[in-house]
């Protein structure tokens, strides 16, 4: 009996560890859906491996190269985000990065890859948003089906006409989408300001607060294509004009000062106007709960100008108007609101012979804890002001306000 009884019990034990076997098949088969990385279990994001990661990014003009990111040396170079860029879920947008040099690297393009994956894009530089010692290109996320996108490495190597890349920068891309119950809201704790002796204002921002910084204006046109209209420190040259004035005996003068100035006269010489433009430097944006809001705006004008021109040595002069503009206003939002509208109080100009200033324009408001989009209608498009948070915790403007770059 004795006997009998081990075998029945290591019998049992047998069939016991087969059904845990079979269990165990049929969970790999029929993985739990509460379990798994899908969209309708948002606490579980999707870990793709880094092809198909690689796969979602959208660069444009982009070439796919097969292979791994190269080797890159430090250079110079710094960008402008720090630790994570942040793109919106299911927005045209993508986000705006911008590598700055010292002026004697000829950037052509940008190496962009994800780590281990087997293949990488080459990125050329939006030529026209670039400048001396800045290039630029855009970043965003495709339609992933649906899953949920989790965090992942990225890295972007600016590399020269002959592909040798000049740095390497690593950092976090991130896609981020609201959510009922995200806390982020738009508004920052307004300050506490008293008036001084001296006529002027002392306020104190408690906790520091978080501004929002300009990105890019872009627009959509009728036909749904979508350009960058403005962006920091994005020069607008007007087209290049011919424009005349005469030389006599080594003395320049414009046409308008002399009726004799004119095309056919020997001593008239015409010269090309081809640097007049118009430049928006950058914007911070700060919206505070107590329905009042705060800009601090910068751009300039470049115009041809007649008087400081030289005819005799074939030099176009220009007159160049810069303007800083701090406004003051109140808005009507609150968190949850579609849509924002803005009422102008008052500004305090650089420039008091200006009559005009970059304004701020109402709109359908668009927020994540990174990204705020006021959109409008103008003209029959679609425009949108995108900003990104920064954190500003003592509440003073100084140089600080122009694009940061990190290493």
């Amino acid at each position: 009996m004795k006997s009998i009884n081990n075998c029945s019990y290591l019998l049992s034990i047998v069939l016991l560890l087969g059904l845990l076997w079979a269990a165990s098949c049929e969970s790999d088969l029929l993985p739990d859906k509460d379990q798994t990385s899908n969209p309708t279990n948002p606490n579980n994001p999707v870990s793709l491996d880094p092809d198909e990661a690689s796969e979602f990014l959208l660069l444009d003009s982009a070439s796919k190269i097969v292979g791994e990111l190269p080797i890159a040396p430090e250079g110079p170079l710094k960008i402008n985000v720090e630790d994570t860029i942040y793109v919106v879920s299911d927005r045209p947008f993508g986000t705006r990065l911008v590598v700055k040099h010292d002026g004697q690297q000829d950037i052509s393009g940008f190496f962009v890859g994800i780590p281990n994956s087997s293949f990488y894009y080459d990125v050329p530089v939006v030529a026209a948003e670039s400048g001396d010692s800045t290039e630029v290109f855009y970043i965003n996320i495709g339609d992933t089906g649906g899953l949920d996108w989790d965090e992942f490495t990225i890295e972007i190597l600016p590399h020269g006409p002959g592909n040798l890349p000049f740095k390497k920068f690593i950092r976090k891309l991130k896609s981020e989408k609201p959510k009922a119950e995200d806390p982020c809201s738009p508004l920052a704790t307004a300050p506490v300001c008293t008036i001084e002796d001296y006529g002027g204002k002392s306020c104190s921002y408690i906790g520091g607060i978080y501004s929002w910084i300009w990105e890019f204006t872009v627009v959509e046109d009728a036909t749904g294509d979508i350009y960058t209209a403005y962006a920091p420190f994005m020069f607008l040259n007007l087209p290049p004009i011919k424009h005349g004035g005469c030389c006599w005996n080594g003395f320049s003068e414009p046409s308008k000062y002399d009726p004799y100035c004119v095309p056919g006269n020997r001593d008239y010489h015409e010269v090309t106007v081809d640097n007049a433009y118009y430049v928006r430097y950058y914007e911070w944006l700060d919206l505070f709960d107590d329905n009042t809001y705060e800009r601090r705006v910068s751009d300039a004008t470049q115009n041809y100008n007649t008087d400081s021109s030289n005819y005799c040595a074939d030099e176009a002069g220009y007159v160049t108007s810069r303007n800083y503009v701090v406004e003051h206003g109140t808005h009507n939002f609150s968190p949850g609101n579609k849509a924002i509208n803005f009422t102008w109080k008052y500004v305090e100009d650089s420039d008091p012979n200006n009559s005009t200033f970059w304004s701020v324009e109402d709109g359908e408001i668009f927020y994540t804890c990174h990204t705020l989009i006021i959109s409008y209608l103008f003209n029959g498009e679609k425009w949108s002001e995108v900003y990104k948070r920064n954190p500003r915790r003592d509440g003073i403007m100084d140089d600080s306000v122009y694009p940061e770059f990190y290493d």
